[in-house]
């Protein structure tokens, strides 16, 4: 798959269309159910992976940001995958497009994330979302106060 071109997922068969209107550049997640495809090796786009195994959402994180002069301690959000061949994790943007409720059951999946994956999301200092983490979830996607 190369960059920016329309993809039907592997997962749901969704017929995922690529516009610029969706606040994201590299985008390989479907809009529809969440799942991807491993395609990049080590950073976002480069399309570089020889895996291209099913990326299955496991979980929200926020991005990890400088202070900055606003003093905001929460970055973007961040969808947490995990491929379901080689068991890499990776976190992609969001996209204006993505299904709310998704992204509602994609965050309250911490309660089913495996030991091992915990151990792994903590090597990478990924921090999932939990119940505290709410309100500024809905207030990122639904823009509420």
């Amino acid at each position: 798959m190369k960059q920016n071109s329309n993809f039907i997922c592997k997962n749901c068969s969704y017929k995922v269309r690529i516009s610029k209107s969706y606040a994201i550049v590299n985008r390989n997640h479907c809009p529809k159910c969440l799942f991807s495809i491993h395609l990049d090796k080590e950073v976002a786009g480069d399309r570089q992976s020889s895996c291209w195994g099913l990326m299955k959402p496991i979980g929200l994180t926020f991005k990890k940001t400088k202070p900055n002069k606003y003093n905001k301690k929460t970055g973007e959000l961040m969808l947490v995958q995990k491929c379901l061949k080689c068991n890499k994790i990776s976190l992609n943007r969001l996209a204006s497009d993505d299904c709310y409720q998704e992204l509602k059951k994609t965050f309250f999946n911490i309660k089913k994330i495996s030991k091992q994956d915990r151990l792994k999301l903590n090597k990478h200092q990924i921090k999932l979302l939990d119940k505290k983490d709410f309100q500024e979830f809905r207030k990122q996607i639904l823009g509420e106060p």
